[in-house]
């Protein structure tokens, strides 16, 4: 299954969308406004989530995975949104909810 730095560190990443958002408008050469009629947002909606006060909803992380085309997974998991296929089979897990409670009390 999972080692326990792997673990670590998937847990670790979760919420880490705003500087993930952040990095890559800069290297794209995005300005906020930019960004923001490319995404169907508004700037102050953008520096919200840039500056960890605001989290995207999946509609949004889609579209940005479209727009940086990277995978739609990877986003949800920076913005701590567990997508439900995973939910579900963790749910359906038993041992799989014990080894992440055990990590999340280390």
């Amino acid at each position: 299954m999972w080692g326990s730095l792997a673990l670590k560190r998937w847990i670790s990443a979760m919420g880490e969308i705003s500087k993930w958002l952040k990095k890559e408008r800069i290297a794209a050469g995005y300005t906020r406004h930019q960004l923001g009629r490319r995404l169907n947002l508004s700037y102050s909606y953008l520096s919200l989530i840039e500056n960890g006060h605001a989290t995207p909803g999946k509609e949004t992380l889609k579209r940005m995975a479209r727009v940086f085309s990277v995978d739609v997974y990877h986003l949800m998991f920076l913005a701590g949104k567990m997508p439900d296929d995973l939910s579900c089979w963790i749910m359906d897990n038993p041992a799989v909810q014990r080894r992440l409670i055990g990590e999340f009390r280390r």
